[in-house]
């Protein structure tokens, strides 16, 4: 994987990628944790070899080198999930592996970590002269902890977050992968609903190689079709093969958009998903037949002409106990 020319000593992120990763394979990075929190001067130089220049400044970079617009495209979640931990990523003339990216960015930051690390970006920018809120309340503090540790509170977290959240979205697919589980096909195009997309079409596009293709057999891209008929084409393709509504709770209509109200619309960057819970996933698994698919459990009909579904006979396992007898949404 490719993520641009060396800018912004991206080369000093690469060492600190390699560097964390052999910190958490030693001991889960506890020394290197101990020795960052008691000094926070403590060389990280001496990991490099003599003679190689220093990596000051490496907390820093790796907070940019992990806000390149490179991690928000849509198409990279299916692109490093489906390789290797070994999968190599490249960046200028350095090279790191998925395994290590992911050990350091979703392993050794956490949250007992990321005050440690806030406070050593904050250092850095002070040291390097750089612009900052309210830097002069920092420039006599040279610890981590303690008194810098409350300043370093008060900054917003947009200043010094380490975006890990992708790395650790494509991680957790991979595993699944890894032991055999396919994704939950709506949970997947939920998670890539923030990402960037050049086409609109690739918000369903790229992530079939992560869905069973019991749920996408039938589906084949198709980019002379209008965005609407690929979000439709998937929306009832996926309700009449798994006999399930949980597309539903993705769905926010507004008065402009080209689908119907009952197909979410991908190309809008919304969080949120009716009874979500903290990862997008609904809460309830609304399911018209109970834990079995047996039978004729919903008679289902769609009408993409005129942007209407019928859903006949429908019992919903609510906490309210509501039974559905028949419901037409358009």
């Amino acid at each position: 994987m490719w993520l641009g020319n060396d800018e912004d000593e991206s080369w000093k992120a690469m060492i600190l990628i390699q560097i964390l990763a052999v910190s958490w394979a030693e001991d889960e990075g506890k020394k290197l944790q101990s020795q960052l929190a008691s000094n926070p001067n403590f060389p990280l130089d001496s990991f490099q070899k003599p003679g190689n220049p220093s990596i000051i400044g490496c907390w820093e970079a790796l907070r940019i080198l992990m806000n390149r617009p490179y991690w928000n495209r849509v198409w990279i979640i299916q692109e490093i999930s489906m390789g290797g931990m070994d999968t190599p990523i490249l960046c200028g003339h350095r090279t790191v592996t998925f395994g290590e990216l992911a050990d350091a960015t979703t392993r050794w930051l956490h949250s007992e970590t990321m005050h440690i690390v806030k406070a050593l970006i904050i250092r850095e920018r002070i040291l390097g002269g750089g612009e900052f809120p309210a830097v002069e309340e920092f420039a006599e503090y040279n610890i981590v902890e303690g008194t810098l540790s409350a300043l370093v509170n008060r900054i917003p977290l947009d200043n010094w977050n380490i975006d890990a959240d992708r790395i650790y979205l494509i991680r957790r697919i991979h595993n699944s992968l890894d032991g055999g589980n396919w994704g939950h096909p709506v949970n997947l195009l939920g998670m890539g609903r923030l990402s960037d997309a050049t086409n609109p079409r690739d918000k369903v596009y790229g992530f079939m190689g992560l869905i069973d293709p019991f749920f996408v057999n039938e589906l084949k891209p198709n980019y002379e079709h209008s965005v609407a008929e690929v979000y439709t084409d998937f929306s009832t393709l996926f309700m009449i093969t798994s006999q399930r509504l949980d597309m539903l709770a993705y769905c926010h209509w507004r008065e402009d958009q080209e689908v119907p109200s009952w197909v979410p619309d991908w190309s809008k960057k919304i969080l949120h998903t009716l009874q979500a819970d903290g990862s997008g996933a609904p809460k309830l698994p609304y399911r018209a037949g109970g834990d079995s698919i047996e039978g004729d459990f919903m008679s289902f009909k769609a009408d993409k002409k005129k942007y209407v579904i019928n859903i006949l006979t429908i019992c919903c396992s609510l906490p309210c106990f509501v039974k559905l007898i028949c419901c037409i949404l358009e």
